[in-house]
C-alpha cells in the first residue's frame, strides 16, 4: 500500500502537481484576431491618470493576474548544463522505472517541427543540441516510453510520461512599479465598466502580450473572452497602454523579449 501512495504521489508531480499553482483553465494558443492591439501607440482609450506613490490593492471579487506566459520553466543556461532527465525535470523518479523504450524529445525551430530521440535518461549529443538551440519563448516536450513493475504483480507494465517545458530568460522581466502596482492600475481603471456585471456572468479571461528588449508592451492579444466585448476591449487597450517594464535578460546580460498573459475571472487562473 505504501509503494502504490508512493507511486500516486510521484506521478502527481510528474503531471503538474507539485504544490506550485494548478491552471487548468489556462488557454489554448488561439487568438481573437478582430480583438488585437498592435502597438501601444495604436489605442484610442485613455487611461485615468494614476499615482503609483499612492497605489492600493481594491478588493474587488475577481482575482486580476500578471504571469509569464510559459509551462514549466527552464532557462537557457540550465540547459546548456544538463546531462541527464533529472538535470531538466524536477522530482524525476529515475528509481521506479524498471526499463526504458525510449526518451523523444521535440520541438520547434523556425517554424519546423524537430525531434531527437534516445534510449535512456542520458542525454545524447542530438538531444543536447535541440535544448541547447531552443530560442527563449520557445517551448519543447519530453516523451518517456518505459516500463516499470507492478508492485502487486511483480509484471512490468508499458507506461508514458510527458512533461511539457518553456525556456524563460535568467532575469525575467517586470512591471518599473512593482507587481501590486500593476494590478492596481488594472483594477482602478477597469473597475467602472467591470463592476456592471455581475462576477458570475464573467468567464475567466486570458490577454496575452509581450515586453520588449526596450521594456514596451507590445502584441497584445485577447485569448480568452470574457463574454462581454465592453470588458474585452477595455482590459486590451489597458494593458496596451501600461507603463514601462524593465525588460528581461539572458545570461549574458542581453536584453530580450519576453511573453506574459493577464487574467481576469473568478478564481485564480
Amino acid at each position: 500500500m505504501k509503494t502504490g501512495l508512493l507511486s500516486v504521489a510521484l506521478i502527481l508531480v510528474l503531471i503538474g502537481y507539485d504544490g506550485m499553482e494548478i491552471r487548468d483553465c489556462q488557454p489554448e494558443e488561439t487568438t481573437t484576431q478582430a480583438n488585437t492591439v498592435s502597438s501601444p501607440t495604436t489605442a484610442s482609450f485613455n487611461a485615468q491618470p494614476y499615482s503609483f506613490s499612492s497605489a492600493r490593492v481594491i478588493n474587488y471579487n475577481l482575482n486580476y493576474s500578471v504571469r509569464g506566459k510559459h509551462n514549466r520553466p527552464i532557462t537557457r543556461q540550465a540547459l546548456s548544463q544538463a546531462s541527464s532527465l533529472i538535470d531538466i525535470i524536477p522530482h524525476y523518479p529515475n528509481n521506479w522505472i524498471a526499463q526504458y523504450e525510449s526518451v523523444e524529445i521535440s520541438g520547434v525551430q523556425d517554424g519546423v517541427a524537430i525531434k531527437a530521440t534516445g534510449e535512456n535518461d542520458i542525454l545524447n549529443s542530438k538531444q543536447k543540441k535541440l535544448l541547447q538551440s531552443t530560442a527563449i519563448n520557445n517551448d519543447f516536450s519530453i516523451t518517456v516510453n518505459y516500463k516499470t513493475e507492478n508492485s502487486l504483480s511483480g509484471n512490468l507494465e508499458a507506461k508514458q510520461m510527458n512533461v511539457s517545458f518553456t525556456v524563460i530568460p535568467e532575469q525575467e522581466a517586470q512591471f518599473s512599479q512593482g507587481y501590486e502596482n500593476l494590478i492596481a492600475y488594472l483594477k482602478e481603471n477597469s473597475n467602472k465598466t467591470v463592476s456592471h456585471f455581475k462576477s458570475e456572468e464573467l468567464q475567466t479571461m486570458f490577454i496575452f502580450f509581450e515586453v520588449t528588449e526596450e521594456g514596451k508592451v507590445s502584441d497584445v492579444r485577447l485569448a480568452k473572452t470574457s463574454g462581454f466585448s465592453e470588458v474585452d476591449n477595455l482590459l486590451l487597450e489597458l494593458i496596451s497602454q501600461m507603463p514601462g517594464w524593465t525588460p528581461a535578460k539572458d545570461a549574458t546580460g542581453k536584453k530580450v523579449k519576453q511573453k506574459f498573459e493577464f487574467a481576469l475571472g473568478n478564481s485564480d487562473c
